[in-house]
């Protein structure tokens, strides 16, 4: 396997699972063309179940950063004394949609992300 393979117009880094768009102003698209300038030869285009495949794991990848940027609502110092009754409820339905996305979402190209609480959204998240 090669440490790139293509996607569309861009490419995948298979080490690092991120997508790189064509763009000649994106340092991973210089990064990858080097790497070909090397005389390195990016894997072909992905089928359709990998593409599904990444689909999902950039779901769960996208999940996993809320819920990690939403963890310090949770520490109890914060929970019990900066939040209301309502903003708790509120963090924790979140919270648990964020958990269930992956369960509940049959198209992972479509996903109807939970709505964000006020407390989250004033917090910058």
């Amino acid at each position: 396997m090669a440490k790139y393979k293509i996607q569309g117009d861009g490419v995948r880094d298979t080490e690092l699972g991120w997508n790189i768009p064509n763009d000649i102003g994106n340092r991973h698209w210089v990064a990858y063309l080097a790497w070909v300038d090397a005389g390195n030869t990016a894997d072909p285009e992905y089928t359709s179940e990998e593409i599904t495949n990444n689909a999902w794991s950039d779901l769960r990848y996208e999940r996993d950063k809320l819920l990690s940027a939403t963890d310090f609502f949770m520490t109890y110092d914060y929970y019990n004394n900066e939040m209301t009754i309502q903003e708790q409820k509120d963090v924790t339905t979140y919270r648990a949609s964020l958990r269930t996305l992956p369960t509940d979402t049959s198209d992972p190209t479509d996903v109807t992300w939970p709505e964000k609480p006020q407390i989250v959204i004033d917090n910058g998240i």
